[in-house]
Formats: structure tokens, sequence, C-alpha cells
């Protein structure tokens, strides 16, 4: 989960700095949305996990 915020920080850096190009932004932008999809995932299950942990 850490290394996922610290990909996404990383991400929205990279997108600042390219805001003039906006083929390379597109690109960060879509990656950032994957990473985003894969965060949620992993959210979710590390909720489902505790839920069943707790019984």
């Amino acid at each position: 989960m850490l290394k996922l915020d610290a990909d996404e920080k990383k991400l929205h850096e990279q997108l600042a700095a390219a805001a003039t190009d906006y083929a390379k932004a597109a690109e960060l932008d879509a990656k950032l949305k994957e990473l985003q999809a894969e965060k949620t995932e992993v959210e979710e299950a590390w909720l489902t996990a505790s839920e069943l942990a707790d019984g």
C-alpha cells in the first residue's frame, strides 16, 4: 500500500512537470488512473481480509 501511495505521488509530480506536453500528460494520466484502480482493489481486499479476521 505504501508503494502504491509513493507511486501515485510520483505520477502526480510527473504530471505537474509535463503540464505543457499534452501527449506526455495524457500518458501519465492513463498510468495514474491504472494505479488508482489497483490501489482501490488492494484497499478493498485489505478491508475484506480485515472483516474475515474479525469474524
